[in-house]
């Protein structure tokens, strides 16, 4: 059975996988998740590591129901004072204050009924996911995410 780190093993085994960078951010080095935040198995759960060092760095600020969010917008920095807490109201509101949202973009990733099954069928006719998201104009993203039923799923 693997060991239960303390806190403070924990925090220390973190803090040396950090590369500080010259814009303040403290890059981790070590295991991402899909969406390229770094994390970490601590008490037998899985954790962002920019959440679990904000908790351990701001116990009493921390609060389990928010999401931890990055002011660096850089999913690698678990550096604490680029982190802040908050709603994914906040989260969203924070997007669109910093331009990183686009009415275009959504509107490129509108895709019909008929697109969605045209698409599902060409990933079963073995058609490259890039391929398919160039002739939709949307993201290879997308079309993952289509194929994994993440999205569109109420369409058969």
């Amino acid at each position: 059975m693997a060991k239960v780190l303390d806190n403070k093993e924990v925090l220390d085994k973190i803090l040396s996988r950090i590369v500080p960078h010259l814009n303040g951010c403290w890059i981790y080095h070590g295991t991402f998740d899909e969406y390229g935040y770094a994390r970490i198995r601590h008490r037998y759960k899985y954790w962002r590591v920019s959440r679990l060092i904000y908790k351990l760095t701001f116990p009493k600020l921390y609060k389990e129901e928010l999401n931890t969010l990055h002011k660096c917008d850089n999913p690698a920095c678990v550096n604490p004072e680029h982190l802040f807490q908050g709603t994914q109201a906040d989260n969203i509101e924070d997007m669109i204050s910093k331009g990183r949202h686009s009415i275009e973009g959504r509107a490129k990733a509108f895709l019909t009924e008929d697109q969605v099954r045209e698409i599902r069928s060409l990933i079963k006719q073995g058609v490259k996911q890039i391929d398919i998201a160039k002739r939709f104009d949307v993201t290879d993203s997308i079309i993952s995410n289509i194929n994994k039923n993440r999205i569109h799923r109420n369409v058969i």
